[in-house]
């Protein structure tokens, strides 16, 4: 073979080395991406979500306790306090992940 063709398929295969390296490198930075989202991202989503359901549960609660006839029955007090009471702690489980 030609020296030049031999020269020309050198160069072409260690272009080819280099993009492989260099693939190498953004695949472990999309792979680093991924944990960061596992490990802080979706635990604040998970609580957000239970915040939600507390809250919907607290307000369908205050509408039944307004709808009731004897409102101060001790039961129905000592529930909406207990479901506040959840709700707010679940919001405060929330506070130390430090969303920005």
């Amino acid at each position: 073979m030609n020296l030049r063709t031999t020269l020309c398929f050198g160069v072409v295969c260690l272009l080819l080395l280099i993009q492989g390296a260099m693939t190498l490198i953004k695949v472990d930075k999309v792979y680093s991406s991924t944990v960061d989202i596992e490990t802080n991202w979706l635990p604040s989503i998970r609580l957000g979500g239970e915040i939600d359901a507390a809250f919907y549960k607290l307000r369908l609660d205050l509408r039944r306790f307004v709808m009731e006839i004897p409102r101060h029955d001790p039961a129905s007090i000592e529930k909406l306090k207990s479901v506040r009471a959840d709700a707010l702690e679940i919001a405060e489980r929330y506070a130390p992940l430090g969303i920005v």
